[in-house]
């Protein structure tokens, strides 16, 4: 016996794959993490200091750095973890942090940069 059903097939383009899907909070840590560098950047270029382009370049290579290394290394399904992504999130934002105050950004740059960024300091 054979049964034939007759259906109506429709595509919708726009909505995301699942690949899309499940990266879809790692992305909204990337964006954080630039948009964090631009903070970084503005309060550089706003203070008094020597050779600021050299530091915002050395500042927002350690940034991206540390948010690779610390926050980016996991997997993007990692992030669909609820408490995964809190920790990911508190996780730049406490770069962010340490990057923001001068001792601290002194002391990062000093242990992580590569010879020729701290050559240009």
């Amino acid at each position: 016996a054979t049964i034939i059903a007759e259906m109506n097939v429709t595509v919708n383009l726009t909505t995301p794959t699942i690949e899309q899907v499940l990266q879809k909070r790692e992305k909204l840590l990337q964006q954080m993490g630039s948009d964090l560098v631009l903070e970084l950047r503005g309060k550089l270029t706003g203070s008094k200091m020597q050779m600021v382009t050299n530091l915002e370049a050395a500042c927002e290579h350690l940034m991206w750095r540390e948010i690779d290394t610390r926050v980016l290394c996991h997997p993007a399904q990692w992030f669909n973890t609820d408490e995964h992504f809190l920790q990911a999130v508190e996780e730049v934002l406490k770069i962010s942090r340490d990057l923001m105050d001068l001792h601290v950004r002194c002391e990062l740059m000093s242990r992580n940069l590569e010879p020729k960024h701290a050559s240009s300091l």
